[in-house]
């Protein structure tokens, strides 16, 4: 993962990665290298079996071909597709049209950074 800087856009750099990540394990080597921002997707791809990784591809492909793969897809695997840090620093960023590396910043120094879920 490249560092966070004003400009950044590391959502886009997260579902590219997603793409190249071709095996169960450069999914969870991609996972361990963005633990920082993606804590929830680590813990997801820990579990996942070899049957998992195709039927989590298979729904990746479909999703960026614009088709819905469906609510399961969603409720199992979207916190590797678009997970929770990002996601909210994403529509802080939205919110006030900043740059994501920007809004990112800014709520780290402000203390409103989201927190993973499972360290409370």
């Amino acid at each position: 993962m490249k560092p966070i800087t004003y400009l950044s856009e590391h959502p886009q750099e997260w579902a590219s990665s997603l793409d190249d990540a071709d095996t169960l394990e450069k999914l969870k080597l991609l996972c361990e290298e963005w633990k920082e921002l993606a804590p929830d997707a680590l813990r997801t791809v820990v579990k996942m079996t070899g049957a998992d990784f195709l039927q989590w591809r298979a729904g990746l492909k479909m999703e960026r071909k614009g088709k819905f793969a469906g609510d399961s897809f969603s409720e199992k695997y979207s916190d590797i597709t678009m997970p929770t840090i990002m996601f909210k620093v994403a529509m802080f960023a939205s919110d006030y049209k900043v740059p994501w590396g920007l809004a990112y910043i800014r709520m780290k120094e402000t203390g409103t950074l989201p927190v993973d879920e499972a360290k409370r």
